[in-house]
């Protein structure tokens, strides 16, 4: 998923997450920008209204001494059903594991994730996002040349190819857009698939790019419009979606 700053590209992804979870799939969840703290939060507000029909802003979730009693329910009794969620959420039977962890080393990029699937198959990798990964430079990234944007993220798509053919998993990776498709995008012109400029492997190695867009008018109503860009194997989806 690619879209410009600030549209939501965490949000929309880690409602994917969700999705994913309560269908059973396991998932190993890598933030390159958001705290894990946050994501966590994130998701389990999201629980907390599919359970109760409470929503909860993020801080409160992460620091429940702000919140207060309601008309409907005294504070300790929002707290014990926030708590009720997340037990539900990490340890219900029917849902799928989640692993949620901060960034790694592009360098080290198939060492890491192949470690976290020696105890546990994943189904879904997400790597929010591709370009705020960790770019140390240790000797195997001098080897492997990831002295710069382009050459770290090539890897990282490579790498992300062979653990796919190896643990027969999925990934979800999100990205910025380049300059030259945020210009084109406020003019309202197609964009192509090479739309995150970094990295042509992007596009070589990508089942699906998608453009996470939105306006002022689809903002009132906290949408977003979803624009398919790119399919290999499939056929392009011609008809741009809206989300909630």
């Amino acid at each position: 998923y690619v879209a410009n700053e600030g549209v939501g590209k965490t949000s929309f992804v880690i409602g994917e997450v969700y999705d994913a979870l309560m269908q059973g799939v396991n998932v190993l969840m890598y933030s390159g920008e958001t705290a894990t703290i946050k994501v966590a939060a994130m998701l389990e507000s999201i629980h907390i209204f599919k359970m109760y029909g409470l929503r909860f802003r993020v801080e409160d979730l992460i620091n429940t001494d702000n919140i207060v009693d309601t008309p409907a329910y005294t504070r300790d009794r929002l707290v014990e059903m926030i708590n009720s969620a997340r037990i539900d959420l990490y340890n219900g039977e029917s849902y799928g594991k989640l692993s949620l962890n901060l960034s790694f080393a592009y360098a080290h990029t198939r060492e890491v994730i192949s470690n976290e699937f020696a105890s546990t198959h994943y189904d879904l990798v997400v790597i929010d996002h591709t370009a705020a990964m960790d770019r140390t430079m240790d000797e195997t990234a001098y080897r492997l040349g990831l002295n710069n944007i382009k050459n770290c993220i090539d890897y990282l798509m490579y790498c992300e190819d062979k653990i796919v053919k190896k643990y027969n998993c999925m990934f979800i990776n999100t990205s910025h857009t380049n300059n030259d498709a945020e210009r084109d995008i406020a003019k309202g012109k197609e964009t192509g698939s090479r739309i995150t400029g970094n990295s042509g492997n992007v596009s070589k190695y990508s089942t699906f790019v998608w453009l996470i867009k939105t306006n002022a008018e689809l903002e009132k109503n906290n949408r977003r419009v979803l624009e398919h860009n790119k399919a290999r194997d499939y056929a392009k989806i011609l008809t741009p979606i809206v989300i909630d």
